[in-house]
């Protein structure tokens, strides 16, 4: 979901533990929050569970992929990154959607 958003108080970047975790104390305190999530939503059973599934769950918008994994590459050093909403925290439940 996509809201027209005019102004706000505070942005945050992604919804994993530290976000959401932001958000939510910014959003108490009674500013208005926008997270800023660049992965997609995976309902309830929706997740990709098999290695067939998986081998299209990766980042690569010039390939029309939008999944979970996203590979950087740099001299000496390459790393796997995700990006979904709830972040890490996808790792150890489904995310709460209530502040998203």
């Amino acid at each position: 979901m996509v809201a027209q958003i005019e102004s706000a108080d505070a942005v945050v970047i992604g919804s994993g533990f530290g976000g959401s975790a932001a958000a939510c104390r910014l959003a108490e305190e009674g500013l208005k929050v926008v997270v800023f999530e660049r992965g997609q939503l995976y309902p309830p059973g929706s997740f990709p569970r098999s290695p067939r599934k998986m081998a299209r769950n990766f980042w690569d918008p010039s390939a029309g992929l939008y999944g979970l994994f996203d590979i950087w590459s740099f001299r000496g050093l390459e790393g796997v990154v995700s990006s979904g909403v709830g972040g890490g925290s996808r790792q150890c439940r489904q995310p709460a959607r209530s502040h998203l």
